[in-house]
């Protein structure tokens, strides 16, 4: 998450129009506090979160619960935009290019 905020920060990424986004900031936030990730969306209109996965005959399951077995190897991790909240107060975030509302 470190690398991929620096990157966010210092060169940004660059829309469909060719417009390049940068961010000004970033922080650690426990993600076990829904109401923080709720206001933190709401004040700077979105923020990011990240996580690990575990070998991929795990990860062939998207969609579906995922076991994880301790002792696992970390195979990578995963960036997921939250781009707001809907109005029910809900996350709205991409991920592999689909809208969850």
């Amino acid at each position: 998450m470190g690398a991929m905020a620096r990157y966010r920060r210092d060169i940004g990424i660059i829309d469909a129009n060719g417009k390049r986004h940068k961010i000004d900031a970033f922080a650690k936030v426990p993600l076990h506090r829904l109401d923080w990730l709720k206001t933190l969306t709401w004040l700077f209109g979105g923020l990011g979160f990240g996580f690990l996965f575990r070998p991929a005959p795990r990860i062939s399951l998207i969609g579906r619960a995922v076991d994880v077995v301790k002792g696992d190897d970390i195979m990578g991790g995963h960036y997921v935009p939250m781009l707001g909240l809907n109005e029910a107060g809900n996350f709205v975030c991409t991920s592999w290019a689909r809208a969850s509302r």
